[in-house]
């Protein structure tokens, strides 16, 4: 009984501060009176000028292949990309086969071996350790390809 009385004392002081604070934040606001018809307007804004025209480039000319005007470019968030040449190849990109300065070590190919069949101690009765199945394998049943006896055996 001790315990449920000291738990409600402390709830009630808990909850009292919380009120003291809370009531705290909800004073009355001070301040000259506001037409709230006036505050309500929406502000005008004037529109920004639109922005110049791009101007055509002027037309280069290359042996190399076509040079492309790129116009300039606003993303979303605001970053401008100004306007520019590319300049593109008449002819087919040139076959590149690329090979590392040193040669790759290589890991050997691990090959899993089962451990060897202990021989059975002399007296042993036939107390063997049940059968391993495979996931998937229902005895009696035929399997859908040859299942081979090492993992190393695979194609």
């Amino acid at each position: 009984m001790a315990d449920f009385r000291r738990l409600l004392r402390m709830m009630l002081l808990v909850y009292g501060v919380a009120f003291l604070f809370i009531s705290g934040c909800a004073g009355v606001q001070q301040g000259p009176p506001v037409d709230l018809a006036k505050a309500a307007e929406p502000t005008v804004v004037s529109d920004p000028p639109p922005p110049p025209p791009p101007l055509p480039p002027p037309v280069p000319i290359s042996r190399q292949g076509v040079k492309v005007w790129i116009p300039r470019v606003v993303t979303p968030n605001g970053d401008v990309h100004d306007g520019h040449y590319v300049e593109l190849s008449d002819k087919a990109p040139q076959k590149e086969l690329r090979k590392p300065d040193y040669d790759i070590p290589k890991v050997p190919r691990q090959v899993y071996r089962p451990p060897p069949k202990a021989s059975k101690p002399a007296g042993a009765g036939s107390s063997e350790a049940p059968a391993v199945r495979q996931p998937g394998f229902i005895p009696g049943t035929a399997l859908p390809f040859p299942f081979p006896e090492t993992p190393h055996e695979l194609p």
